[in-house]
């Protein structure tokens, strides 16, 4: 589900310019399921893992990606 989500995301035209307006950052909490490895092919397409090294929950995860977006508008999906 994580490759089709990455997929359907990074296939966005938001008025052509979707690398310049959308960040896609992928919170890990401390995956252990192949979801960080799978983040990692996108790396040269821009999305970024924010992983925790261990288990905090998501609140925790969520903030953590937090602190490395640079976005005025964040969306959680």
């Amino acid at each position: 589900v994580l490759k089709d989500k990455l997929d359907h995301t990074l296939s966005l035209n938001y008025f052509g310019k979707t690398d310049e307006l959308i960040e896609v950052i992928v919170a890990s909490d401390a995956s252990d399921d192949g979801s960080d490895e799978i983040v990692r092919q996108y790396e040269a397409q821009g999305v970024k893992l924010s992983r925790l090294e261990s288990r905090g929950g998501k609140e925790l995860a969520q903030k953590e990606a937090l602190s490395i977006s640079s976005g005025e508008i964040i969306l959680f999906t």
